[in-house]
């Protein structure tokens, strides 16, 4: 079964959003800070990462300006190669560009559904998957 990590720091929505993942026979594994996702991601391979674009810092004096941006960069400055799904709530134009640039492979809107955001996962996943096997060639 793929396993993906869900960063998102609103508890409800994450356990619902998880649930809804899990019932596509996606493993889910939650972080709910910016710290918790960077050292989950840096221990643990994944299939892919659904990362809140506004992920909630313990350091920060403003926590919730853009922390899944702060993930994203530092997971790819160090090497990190797995795909990251961005989710936010804010205008796509205001965000997606931004996100692109850090190294996401996609922007997907809360308001685009839960239907979207599966199908553009389990595209991200069969994507790793057919790297690795011709990799392994």
């Amino acid at each position: 079964m793929p396993t993906i990590l869900l960063a998102d720091d609103d508890r409800l929505m994450g356990a619902a959003l998880r649930r809804c993942i899990e019932s596509f026979s996606i493993g889910v594994r939650s972080a709910h800070t910016v710290e918790t996702a960077v050292r989950i991601a840096l221990d643990t391979p994944f299939e892919a990462i659904l990362l809140e674009f506004d992920l909630q810092s313990q350091r920060k004096i403003n926590p919730r300006s853009g922390g899944g941006l702060r993930v994203l960069r530092g997971l790819r400055s160090a090497g990190i190669e797995t795909p990251v799904l961005v989710l936010g709530a804010p205008t796509r134009d205001q965000y997606e560009r931004r996100c692109l640039e850090s190294g996401a492979n996609d922007f997907i809107m809360k308001a685009d559904g839960v239907a979207y955001l599966i199908d553009r996962l389990r595209t991200r996943i069969r994507d790793v998957g057919r790297t690795i096997r011709f990799r392994a060639r």
